[in-house]
């Protein structure tokens, strides 16, 4: 896995303590793709344009751009002659939903599926088609996944700033060094969740599931495990989850082959 491209992306990344009730409110926005420019006029009753932001907005949205959370866009969606300023996440700003919210649509990650970042931890090993069609347990398990990798990814920042916090510049294997660390660290999360998907989708265990939590509702019993089959269904049907299972099967098969050859009989 070559990190070192999203690492370069990331590594002037820096805690966000807590953004103020209008920054916070302006970031939903930009996350759910909210249009930030002014409707253009047309006839009848319908003729308004939407009032431009706030002083507090505009306050807001600076200091959202300081953050390097939000970045210029351009909106072109209404003509293909204009171009219309709007703003959408940067990098950072996706790297801080990732890191901090349990809760973001399974669109979000769709919409920025050509981040760097996204590119690098979600979409080789997953189609943009089976996120989209997430069921509520699946989605579960990658926001965890992408968590991990978050935090496991801010570790390796933080090292990176103490290596340099001494006056000690970064040469190329240094940042070489750190990236095939990064590398390592995500390549360890993605095989627990492609073995932790692998066993949720198991058929014994949706019925657990299905039998566990549905145990006086018939008509939720068989939605749910419909709702799973069709998730299990997408999971085998999407060829870059199926690569990934199978190199995660040759690791697992190659360390217990290894374990196994240095059993050493027991002493009698």
């Amino acid at each position: 896995m070559d990190c070192s491209e999203y690492l370069e992306a990331i590594r002037t990344y820096k805690k966000v303590e807590k953004l103020g009730k209008t920054e916070r409110s302006l970031f939903f926005k930009i996350m759910n793709d909210y249009d930030l420019t002014p409707k253009l006029p047309t006839y009848g009753n319908f003729g308004r344009r939407r009032q431009l932001m706030s002083a507090d907005e505009q306050n807001s949205l600076k200091t959202l751009q300081e953050l390097n959370l939000v970045e210029e866009a351009f909106n072109n969606k209404r003509s293909l002659q204009s171009k219309e300023l709007n703003y959408r996440l940067s990098t950072l700003g996706l790297f801080y939903i990732l890191s901090n919210m349990m809760n973001y649509p399974p669109q979000l990650l769709g919409r920025y599926q050509q981040d760097i970042m996204l590119q690098t931890l979600l979409f080789p090993y997953f189609e943009v088609s089976t996120i989209e069609r997430a069921t509520a347990r699946f989605y579960s398990a990658i926001t965890e996944y992408l968590r991990e990798c978050s935090k496991a990814s801010l570790r390796r920042v933080d090292a990176i700033e103490k290596a340099t916090s001494t006056g000690t510049a970064m040469d190329v294997e240094d940042n070489k060094m750190f990236a095939r660390l990064l590398g390592y660290d995500l390549r360890e999360q993605v095989k627990v969740l492609a073995f932790k998907l692998s066993t949720m989708y198991s058929e014994s265990n949706i019925l657990m599931v299905v039998n566990s939590y549905f145990v006086a509702n018939d008509s939720a019993r068989v939605a749910f495990y419909e709702l799973e089959s069709k998730m299990k269904t997408t999971l085998s049907r999407d060829d870059k989850f199926i690569q990934l299972l199978g190199e995660i099967r040759l690791d697992f098969r190659s360390g217990y082959d290894f374990l196994m050859g240095s059993k050493k009989p027991r002493q009698t």
